[in-house]
């Protein structure tokens, strides 16, 4: 069985209530607009924390000394690859997925937020990839980033996200089966045709 929320939390030294972008760390991943979003949080009296998973793939440095630089040592935390037995535990422990990519789309993060029942904040250049179960930001606007944060904790909009995250699920998993079904008629057409030759 894979390990209960409260070890994971405990073994990375975390609380409940983060922040999660699980992404490797490149630049077009945009990490460093989520610490841009943080520090504007601040300015307006709001503390959240920020909990990035993913191997560096060259820009880890850069990220870690904007945190340096901006003083989130407390409220960024960086965790190298994380075994896939303790991803769960880390969504479970968050309060929302943040994805404010520029290229992608990664279909995995959004999907396991939904999976998870978990909120999604997510780059509006993927908005068909969604629809209606994430709040879609310019990746661009660290502001726009801070307030669907803010949004994030709101009770209403956290259910209306969720709920919307399991019907999308569905239909993804819905068209998949539906895909892959076509697909196994194609081929079944296309061995009867093959028959037809020598």
């Amino acid at each position: 069985a894979p390990p209960s929320t409260e070890d994971v939390l405990k073994k990375y030294g975390l609380e409940s209530g983060y922040f999660f972008y699980p992404a490797q760390f490149w630049a077009h991943k945009n990490h460093i607009r989520i610490l841009e979003a943080l520090m504007q949080l601040n300015s307006e009296g709001l503390r959240f924390n920020v909990v990035f998973s993913g191997g560096n793939q060259g820009n880890r440095a850069h990220v870690e000394h904007f945190v340096q630089r901006a003083n989130l040592e407390r409220q960024a935390r960086f965790l190298d690859f994380v075994p896939a037995a303790d991803m769960p535990g880390l969504y479970h422990g968050c309060l929302a997925v943040v994805m404010p990519t520029y290229f992608g789309p990664t279909n995995l993060p959004p999907l396991e937020a939904w999976t998870f029942d978990k909120p999604l904040v997510y780059s509006r250049l993927f908005a068909d990839q969604v629809r209606d179960a994430a709040i879609l930001i310019d990746p661009d606007d660290a502001s726009e980033l801070a307030s669907a944060m803010k949004k994030c904790t709101e009770t209403l909009t956290r259910s209306d996200l969720i709920a919307n995250g399991k019907k999308r699920l569905k239909e993804i998993q819905d068209d998949r089966q539906e895909a892959e079904q076509q697909l196994l008629a194609r081929l079944l057409q296309f061995e009867k045709r093959l028959r037809c030759w020598n």
